[in-house]
């Protein structure tokens, strides 16, 4: 009988192990953030996926060798890419500015204006502001919320790094608005930018095989 006892916990403990690897190659994120850009006359959807409960953020770009990106609140960004020859890499960039602490902006004023996005949590109620840039004069017009849970500098930091890791420019925010603030709707002489959904659209990506470059 204790022999029996023995093998079902040695089984249970294999199985446990398992699950525990496997979950350890696959990141999941239970929230996808959609916004729709646009540029002239032209508008695309962006697609970044949110894992609340452990502060990550992934962005996966319409690219061929950059397969997507996290962002993770110790302002650590992961780029998981493959090579011409097939190789999967990672790319560790450190962008210290997430982790620090918002100060006064004397050029974020606050405008009588609210924006209400409809999500599957419920109504995304924001409020409007208006950021100038010192060296340009221009004005440009943001809503911002803090009714989703989260580090927004962690969102904000993806606008500071190179290449096809980048968002667009409306999401260079750090530093410029709370880490509180989600950004849900920017209009800029250039661009604009507009959260059309905040909603429950699970994402798994798998990292087995990918390797640092050091």
């Amino acid at each position: 009988m204790r022999d029996i006892i023995k093998c079902l916990l040695i089984c249970i403990l294999c199985e446990f192990q398992g699950v525990s690897q496997s979950s350890k190659s696959t990141l999941y994120f239970p929230n996808a953030f959609i916004y729709e850009v646009g540029r002239g006359n032209e508008k695309s959807e962006l697609w970044i996926y949110h894992n609340p409960q452990k502060g990550q953020y992934l962005y996966v770009p319409n690219d061929d060798m950059v397969k997507a990106v996290l962002g993770s609140p110790n302002g650590i960004y992961k780029t998981y890419a493959q090579t011409e020859d097939g190789k999967k890499v990672i790319f560790t960039t450190k962008i210290s500015k997430v982790l620090e602490k918002s100060k006064p902006n004397n050029r974020l004023k606050s405008i009588n204006s609210n924006r209400r996005i409809n999500a599957s949590q419920g109504q995304i109620l924001s409020k409007g502001f208006t950021l100038s840039y010192l060296k340009t004069n221009e004005i440009d017009t943001l809503f911002l919320s803090t009714q989703i849970k989260g580090n927004a500098n962690v969102l904000y930091g993806f606008s500071m790094l190179d290449g096809d890791d980048k968002l667009p420019n409306s999401f260079a925010l750090l530093g410029e608005v709370p880490n509180s603030q989600f950004l849900t709707e920017y209009v800029s002489k250039y661009s604009s930018v507009k959260l059309i959904a905040y909603e429950s659209n699970p994402y798994q990506f798998d990292v087995k095989g990918y390797k640092s470059i050091k």
